[in-house]
């Protein structure tokens, strides 16, 4: 990256440090054919499943539970875990050291240090002997051994031991000997895979389709990825065909048909051909939202379109992309919100931090009194609290500290008009909802050591920067 950085939040840092469940972020809509939105809460030192509307779902029993992935959930008693279905039955018992969420009808678990796969009955599919396993995708899954105790640091501090990964079929047979330094799930045809600290990419029966080579490479974005050869940057699909021959300073995954790059200190926009749509002229540009796009000129953050118009003059600190018609800035020191012809619709008066709108058509802002939530028109729907973690089909989870101390707070639940519909009762809610769920706009995991998602919204983390293509997190110079 240049010396232009994204800016995240710590909590958004987690995010890429750890496995999470996915999550559709505040779909106001009723409709039936959702999926159930489950939250494991703390009642006491017992943990138990709600559903959205803070009906049980699992009664507080168990020392831990997650979501529901795939009709089944799990909870963990006496020290080991098992899983239940949607009616608390234990279909199977706890018996596992850990395990991982269901995918593709099969989940991780851990006896004795190893790791294998059972199917929804608990039938051991594929017996434990792996150190690390990731969970399947498109039928394949990576797969770690370790050969050796030994763990060694690089310079960057990135840990290698003598083992190697493969890839595993459902029925644990290796389609891909182990021979990599780090593997990635399949994305279509081809999977990113490093040797000897290059990267390349194989197909599915194992074929290297493009030897190693890359210094860097991005998770496959609509089909598309941005590789790094020698320190510049191109683009190739997954099929293992470069597009765009590597020839950039910088680059960003494409956007809305468009990706901006940079060359000799100045960023543009290129089209899947590699022609200049929008010659490079910017100190700093950003992905296409909503048919604009951030850039910067002389420290200042302005808005483009797709024809490289300049539509909002560069004039702010910061900001987040435009979503549901409307942009959160930062404007001397203090945040609010403009619509696309750059007319404030909430002037500036946030001085703490002002976060994108979601579906619900309200956005989440750190004011003085406390996390508050606003509709579109700058009118506060939900006084300030102390903490509001997040929104889900029109609730939210928030804590309240009337006369009450931050290590006695208790979570509740109020709707997007602000009514409490379950009175702050619980002393805790799963973690990785309250800390930053809210961020996320249908985001389905990062995974383990490297950050990986779904196509939709791929995230990425690199030595500088870190964010989800669907929602940049803070634009700032």
């Amino acid at each position: 990256m240049s010396n232009y950085k994204l800016i995240i939040m710590s909590a958004m840092k987690n995010l890429f440090l750890c496995c999470i469940v996915g999550l559709t972020v505040c779909s106001c809509a009723n409709d039936s054919s959702k999926s159930t939105v489950t939250i494991p809460v703390k009642l006491g030192d017992k943990w138990g499943i709600i559903d959205e509307n803070g009906s049980y779902i699992i009664n507080p029993q168990y020392e831990k539970t997650f979501p529901f992935e795939d009709g089944l959930a799990a909870v963990k008693l006496d020290d080991k875990w098992g899983f239940v279905n949607m009616d608390g039955k234990r279909v199977i018992n706890p018996q596992f050291e850990e395990v991982g969420s269901f995918s593709e009808g099969l989940a991780a678990i851990q006896i004795a240090d190893k790791w294998g796969f059972v199917n929804k009955k608990g039938k051991n599919v594929i017996e434990p002997k792996f150190d690390i396993v990731k969970p399947f995708k498109e039928g394949r899954a990576v797969v770690f051994i370790n050969q050796s105790d030994e763990h060694y640091v690089d310079k960057s501090g990135r840990i290698f031991s003598e083992g190697k990964y493969g890839y595993i079929d459902k029925k644990g047979n290796f389609i891909i000997e182990p021979q990599f330094d780090i593997a990635w799930p399949f994305s279509g045809n081809v999977a990113a895979v490093m040797i000897d600290g290059k990267w390349g990419f194989v197909n599915k029966s194992g074929r290297m389709v493009v030897e190693p080579q890359f210094s860097e490479v991005y998770p496959f974005f609509n089909g598309l990825t941005a590789v790094n050869r020698e320190g510049k940057w191109g683009y190739m699909n997954n099929a293992g065909k470069m597009i765009v021959e590597p020839q950039f300073d910088d680059a960003w995954p494409f956007k809305d048909g468009l990706a901006s790059v940079e060359i000799n200190g100045k960023w543009g926009y290129i089209d899947k051909k590699g022609k200049y749509v929008i010659e490079p002229q910017f100190d700093m540009a950003w992905p296409f939202s909503e048919g604009l796009a951030a850039i910067m000129i002389n420290r200042k953050l302005g808005f483009i379109d797709a024809k490289g118009k300049i539509v909002i003059n560069p004039q702010f600190e910061s900001g987040r992309p435009f979503a549901k018609g409307l942009a959160a800035v930062e404007y001397n020191g203090d945040w609010g919100y403009i619509d696309k012809t750059g007319k404030y619709v909430v002037e500036p008066q946030y001085s703490n931090d002002a976060f994108s709108f979601t579906d619900c058509g309200l956005a989440f802002v750190e004011a003085s009194g406390g996390d508050c939530l606003l509709d579109n028109t700058g009118q506060v729907v939900v006084e300030p609290r102390r903490r509001i973690s997040y929104l889900m089909y029109g609730k939210t989870i928030f804590s309240i500290d009337e006369n009450i101390s931050r290590y006695q707070e208790k979570w509740g639940i109020i709707d997007n008009k602000g009514n409490t519909i379950l009175n702050p009762q619980f002393d805790d809610i799963y973690g990785d909802y309250k800390e930053f769920a809210y961020y996320l706009i249908e985001a389905d995991q990062c995974e383990y050591d490297y950050s990986y998602s779904k196509e939709a919204v791929p995230c990425f983390i690199g030595a500088d920067f870190e964010y989800t293509m669907d929602f940049v997190n803070l634009l700032r110079y």
